[in-house]
């Protein structure tokens, strides 16, 4: 999961879930509504120069605990704004695991 920016530079030029277009809210809707239960990837794609634009605020300019900590907050907010999209939401709860943290 990641979103597409608002003015989207390169193909490599992704924000956080919610960040931007916010694809992300509508496609988890759709999932969940389809009976997914797997686990959601999260993958944000912003070039630091590594294939061609060095953008200056590229998400790979971050620590990696800070990356992962705004990813998992950026996809609970995406997460909690698609139970009022879908229409099968009963009593679904969502198991994120935080980063550093391993599932019990």
């Amino acid at each position: 999961m990641n979103d597409v920016r608002e003015n989207e530079r390169s193909w490599c030029d992704r924000v956080f879930p919610g960040e931007g277009r916010n694809i992300c809210t509508p496609i988890t809707a759709t999932l969940i509504d389809a009976g997914f239960k797997g686990w959601f990837d999260f993958e944000v794609f912003s070039d630091d120069g590594r294939w061609g634009d060095a953008f200056p605020e590229s998400l790979w300019k971050l620590l990696h605990d800070e990356f992962l900590q705004k990813g998992y907050r950026a996809f609970a907010k995406c997460y909690d704004a698609e139970k009022p999209i879908s229409a099968s939401f009963v009593n679904r709860k969502l198991r994120l695991v935080p980063p550093g943290r391993t599932e019990s």
